[in-house]
């Protein structure tokens, strides 16, 4: 991201630097103390947000870096942020598949909507009409902004969109599937609140070529918390061999090929 001649790059080492095209060189770093997944810089250039691990941080770059607001709303890894409203708004996506919409002004969450599947990207055009958001499955979900009746005369109300929206997948052509129901918790997530990590990988391990992105999701989640190994220690050899053959099996589907790489490079498990 940048604005003018700064560019702010955000890293799994922890680091948020910002770089001044003019002298090519780094003039300043921040530390977010989990890996970053995802920066943004605001249209002014004095102040940076990032986001990384389950927490949101604000930085004000002209005082140096200064840490602004920390912002702690979802459950499971931050993978994306976007601007809504001229700046005013922001929106995170999570693992939690859950999209967070903040007031910047006051940080308080104004909505939270939920989604089938845990979320990678978001996207609102300028005229905040509509909210695109990618999914690891491969979905893409577009949901129409709605306005309430009052409000229509005036374009301050707070974010609301339509529960029942329409999600897109590619195959041959395009087809549509729709959604208006909020999914019950999972086994699984229920194990991961109560920390039985290696129970929680048993779990989703036994469906995991069924559901391939909740076996995704799951191992980004269990790397985040530093519990992979305990996830992963004292299993079976049946158990260790469905787990390579996830792996070969899904490592070159482009849905999932960065998110397994990722997992590889960091815990070579």
């Amino acid at each position: 991201m940048s604005a003018n001649d700064i560019f702010i790059s955000g890293s799994y080492d922890h680091t948020v630097k910002m770089y001044d095209a003019r002298t090519k060189a780094s003039v300043l770093t921040m530390n977010h103390e989990s890996p970053v997944e995802d920066v943004l810089i605001f249209p002014s250039g004095g102040a940076v947000i990032s986001a990384g691990g389950q927490e949101i941080r604000i930085w004000d770059i002209v005082g140096g870096g200064r840490l602004i607001a920390k912002l702690s709303q979802h459950h499971k890894t931050i993978t994306c942020l976007s601007f809504a409203s001229k700046g005013s708004n922001l929106l995170s996506g999570s693992l939690d598949k859950h999209v967070k919409i903040y007031d910047l002004t006051s940080y308080s969450v104004l909505h939270t909507l939920d989604f089938p599947s845990p979320i990678l990207s978001i996207g609102v055009p300028n005229d905040n009409s509509t909210l695109v958001v990618g999914m690891v499955d491969g979905l893409l979900s577009i949901q129409n902004r709605q306005l309430a009746e009052k409000d229509k005369s005036e374009l301050k109300s707070t974010y609301k969109y339509s529960l029942k929206s329409e999600v897109l997948q590619k195959s041959d052509g395009y087809s549509i599937v729709t959604y208006s129901h909020i999914e019950k918790e999972q086994v699984y997530d229920k194990l991961l609140r109560n920390f039985e990590v290696s129970k929680a990988f048993n779990e989703v391990l036994q469906n995991s070529n069924k559901k391939p992105q909740v076996m995704v999701a799951l191992v980004q989640e269990l790397i985040r918390r530093g519990s992979i190994h305990a996830a992963i220690a004292g299993k079976s050899f049946h158990a260790l061999m469905l787990l390579l053959t996830f792996i070969l099996r899904h490592i070159g589907n482009p849905n999932f090929t960065k998110q397994i790489g990722r997992a590889s490079c960091r815990e070579r498990v």
